[in-house]
């Protein structure tokens, strides 16, 4: 088997991030920075985090990587793609404004009902504020 050389940009705010659970997942990673997203989401939490696509609450804060190919392959399979969660590109902008394209898992089920559900509202999982 050949592993592809191809890289890709990749947008993680929850348990990837550095000095979270699975953040040895990015050991071969390149950090690039603390950035946010440009279009608005929303973010929540129950025993995990996650963002779904279609609530346009806030801009989501994270961290931005430059992965492998198989990186992002092996990512595919934890995050359960496209099943549980689905992989877009998306625009996330640098803490100094410049835009680029990077891959986010967006959580896939249509209903969060019965579910002890909290949104964040300013889209930092570091430092929540949560929606009365």
């Amino acid at each position: 088997m050949v592993l592809s050389s191809k890289s890709h940009y990749l947008f993680d705010y929850g348990f990837l991030k550095k000095g979270e659970p699975y953040d040895y997942l990015l050991a071969d990673a390149e950090y690039l920075g603390v950035c946010k997203t440009k279009e608005r989401f929303g973010m929540f939490v129950t025993e995990y985090s996650f963002v779904l696509e279609d609530v346009n609450t806030t801009r989501i804060v994270g961290e931005l990587y430059n992965v492998a190919d198989y990186t992002l392959r092996l990512l595919d399979i934890l995050m359960d793609h496209p099943k549980f969660c689905k992989r877009v590109e998306i625009a996330v902008l640098s803490t100094d404004a410049v835009e680029s394209l990077a891959y986010i898992y967006f959580f896939q089920p249509k209903s969060i009902r019965g579910v002890n559900v909290k949104e964040i509202i300013n889209g930092d999982l570091s430092f929540p504020v949560y929606a009365s």
